[in-house]
């Protein structure tokens, strides 16, 4: 995993739901930690998948990001 953040040079946003029962929250730092400009976002009640309730937030989120890379 380490020499696939490596290669990554631009800005990143993970997305990451608290309560994924497929990726702890422990993959999630250790893959941001590998990224340089990685920018790491948890969602509170979310799993794997995006759940409808979400999806305004989510959209808010990538939205913000993009603005401040651009």
């Amino acid at each position: 995993m380490e020499t696939f953040g490596f290669r990554l040079h631009v800005p990143t946003l993970m997305i990451h739901g608290d309560e994924d029962p497929l990726f702890n929250m422990g993959h999630a730092v250790d893959l941001k930690n590998t990224i340089p400009y990685c920018e790491l976002i948890i969602k509170k009640g979310m799993g794997h998948a995006i759940p409808d309730s979400l999806f305004s937030s989510l959209v808010k989120d990538i939205s913000d990001f993009i603005a401040k890379t651009e």
